[in-house]
């Protein structure tokens, strides 16, 4: 009787999963035309994020604990960085980060803040974060200009879009 239910126990633990079989990431882009730059957020799963730390860094040290520590924060950083690329002409938009925020509904949060654009010129946006880790991720970009918002989706083989400001 006690094999039975540790083996019902394991087994609904398995159904119930700790992971998902879906990976995302989601950003909002604005253009904010005062200023002539990007407005960024991203939206990360936590529980996503901190796998793709240990993975990429060889750290068990848990997202609670790298957040804590300057270089490890750093990391994080670039990875996000390095998911999320913008330029112009060929070259690279700098992103600056702006604040981050881990809430309780499991998510973290990135505010960036991009160096000055053109508006006349299109964007290569490459949003391949967490797609070298994670072969099911998908990444959706809202990009916002006047109010105006156009959805872009990018998949594992479809990671950049040329996106027009104006």
């Amino acid at each position: 009787m006690k094999n039975l239910i540790l083996s019902i126990f394991t087994l609904f633990l398995s159904l119930c999963g700790f992971g998902h079989d879906y990976y995302f990431s989601f950003a909002e882009i604005e253009y904010d035309a005062e200023q002539s730059c990007l407005l960024i957020s991203i939206k990360v799963s936590t529980h996503d994020l901190d796998y793709y730390y240990q993975k990429k860094t060889g750290e068990s040290k848990s997202i609670e604990k790298v957040f804590e520590m300057d270089s490890c924060t750093s990391k994080i950083i670039k990875f996000i960085q390095e998911g999320l690329s913008i330029k112009q002409m060929s070259i690279p938009v700098g992103l600056n980060l702006e604040g981050r925020t881990t809430n309780k509904d499991g998510f973290t949060y990135f505010y960036f803040k991009s160096d000055k654009v053109n508006p006349k010129i299109g964007l290569a946006v490459k949003y391949d974060l967490f797609m070298d880790i994670y072969t099911e991720q998908q990444n959706k970009i809202n990009f916002i200009v006047n109010h105006q918002t156009k959805s872009y989706e990018f998949l594992l083989f479809h990671r950049e879009h040329e996106i027009n400001i104006y």
